[in-house]
């Protein structure tokens, strides 16, 4: 939308109804006079106060509050009362002659009046949602980044080829399984750079492909299940969605005395997407201090792609903590 487009589209009904007002107290009465005023102060009320009632049915059919035929005839129940009060407060400034004349003139400005105020609404309507949908396409890349950023994480790397190196010298296979597995994952990295969404099958294998490198490093005293029920797998999302919130359970669930767990169930049909994450947490404070990012990061994000379609909760329950996922796709 150009921008001499917009202004115009915001002065219009000011302008029209200044013109209106003067054009009703001057040339009309006869005899300009506080009453007249007043009439006319209480008119252009009644009028504007009409046309908020028109819009606000607009809206409520459009949101399918209402129905059609609740919301017509509701709509020429307002402009009907708007006419009659219009023509009384005529025939009390100039005469019931001069009023009943001009009715049709009346009815015709409260037509383009409350068109006018249709019309402008739509537009700052518009504009809002444009400047609402830019702003949020700036946070979405900066949280992006940011997430890309801790993605491409040295210490994590170094780590996995030093697993790589210490398996090669007691399981070959393993080895090269492991490398293939971390080769696809900095892959995906790489290859979902500038994309806005993925499919989900994509993610899936990420996740997997993490989970598997996740069971080397940690050995038997980790003990991880992924299970995914997606169908079909065409489901697209916006990149890194899931994974932040895996990985923060993995880093909470770790340094435990004994055997820990991970347990998560993805879950995706046409209507939505469901996570469940259940694992082992500690009381120790070195635990309690790490860091929730991954959480508030998909929190932030989901409020922005997924506004009112969506649900992000954490419960804990004694020694184990639950996070839950769901979103809407419709």
């Amino acid at each position: 939308m150009k921008i001499n487009e917009s202004i115009s589209a915001a002065l219009f009904l000011p302008i029209f109804l200044l013109l209106l007002t003067s054009l009703l107290f001057w040339g009309l009465t006869a005899e300009p006079s506080f009453t007249g005023l007043l009439m006319i102060v209480l008119w252009v009320i009644a009028i504007a106060g009409g046309s908020f009632l028109l819009q606000t049915l607009i809206k409520w059919q459009k949101a399918r509050k209402l129905k059609p035929y609740i919301t017509f005839p509701a709509m020429a129940l307002v402009l009907g009362v708007v006419w009659f009060i219009s023509m009384r407060i005529s025939s009390g400034l100039w005469g019931s002659a001069l009023a009943w004349d001009t009715k049709w003139i009346i009815l015709l400005l409260l037509a383009v009046y409350f068109w006018a105020d249709h019309l402008l609404e739509q537009r700052n309507r518009t504009i809002s949602e444009q400047c609402a949908q830019m702003e949020n396409e700036l946070i979405l890349k900066d949280m992006e980044l940011e997430f890309m950023k801790t993605q491409f994480n040295p210490h994590f790397l170094f780590n996995s080829l030093n697993n790589v190196a210490a398996t090669i010298m007691v399981n070959r296979d393993l080895a090269l399984d492991y490398t293939y597995k971390l080769s696809e994952m900095l892959r995906y990295q790489v290859g979902i750079s500038g994309r806005e969404t993925v499919r989900i099958s994509e993610e899936d294998t990420y996740i997997r492909n993490y989970l598997d490198v996740e069971k080397l490093r940690l050995g038997d005293r980790y003990s991880i299940e992924y299970i995914s029920e997606i169908i079909p797998d065409d489901i697209t999302l916006p990149p890194y969605l899931l994974h932040p919130l895996i990985e923060q359970a993995l880093r909470q669930s770790q340094g435990l005395n004994g055997k820990s767990f991970i347990t998560i169930k993805l879950t995706a049909n046409k209507k939505e997407v469901r996570l469940n994450i259940s694992f082992a947490i500690t009381n120790s404070p070195a635990q309690s201090k790490l860091s929730t990012s991954g959480f508030q990061l998909v929190s932030k994000r989901l409020k922005l792609l997924y506004p009112g379609r969506h649900s992000l909760t954490e419960i804990k329950k004694n020694n184990t903590r639950e996070i839950e996922l769901m979103i809407l796709l419709y």
